[in-house]
């Protein structure tokens, strides 16, 4: 039984003056058995269907540089579900259970740089969007209240504590290829209201600094400083990464 039941090519997601090489000289043996013969699982349209997937994949990566299709892409949502489904079904393979997937069309995926774990998938996304969001901002300070993507910011500070978990040799979910990413596009690990890091002006870490509760505090009218018990500062104690970020923002 295949398992493209809905994949039907969706309207526009295909481009006819793109083309790619036939499955049979990627995978050697064509998207059935690795003997160079159709998988007699297979009917001839259900093979057809899963090539037609595959060339607007490709087509995708043309576009974008990469095979990662959005969980919600709007343009061709059957192209997403496609791909979830490639993933379920290597899944069943590696565990040893009836599935659609064989190892050809494993060599064909591997080939175009299918990636099989989920995980890795939205960990790549999100680093996509945070790509994005410098090439817009000049930098990767994320404020943690950025309400145009609260889930990136959200994941942005996750990375930096992941990163201090693997640094003190603790389990985490970074890695050395993840760092090695990141650094790639001058992600800041840590911030320091006083520091100007990742390419940010003086002017950005004076305004953050400026804005930080010590600097609302200062000292009394005679210039020393109070020996009176700490007052509470009118502004809320925030973090440094939001000062920095909001301050390069009105730049």
């Amino acid at each position: 039984m295949a398992d493209d039941r809905d994949g039907r090519p969706s309207p526009g997601a295909h481009n006819d003056s793109f083309s790619y090489a036939a499955p049979s000289s990627i995978g050697g043996g064509g998207t059935g058995s690795g003997a160079g013969a159709p998988d007699q699982r297979f009917k001839k349209f259900h093979e057809e269907k899963w090539d037609q997937k595959l060339t607007e994949l490709l087509h995708f990566r043309q576009q974008n540089g990469h095979t990662l299709v959005p969980h919600t892409y709007d343009p061709n949502p059957q192209l997403a579900r496609w791909v979830k489904r490639q993933r379920r079904q290597y899944k069943l393979l590696q565990s040893g259970k009836p599935s659609t997937m064989t190892m050809d069309r494993v060599a064909i995926l591997e080939d175009a740089g299918f990636v099989w774990d989920s995980h890795e998938v939205s960990w790549r996304e999100k680093l996509q969007e945070l790509i994005l969001y410098r090439q817009k901002n000049g930098n990767c300070l994320v404020p943690s209240s950025y309400k145009k993507n609260s889930q990136l910011a959200t994941w942005v500070k996750c990375q930096r504590r992941q990163y201090k978990l693997f640094c003190d040799g603790k389990p985490s979910g970074m890695t050395a290829s993840r760092i090695e990413q990141l650094n790639a596009i001058d992600f800041c690990w840590e911030i320091r209201p006083n520091t100007d890091s990742q390419g940010a002006s003086t002017a950005v870490a004076a305004a953050a600094a400026s804005a930080s509760p010590s600097s609302a505090r200062g000292g009394n009218r005679n210039g020393s400083s109070s020996k009176r018990g700490k007052r509470k500062s009118p502004i809320k104690k925030r973090d440094s990464l939001d000062l920095l970020g909001e301050a390069a923002a009105m730049l």
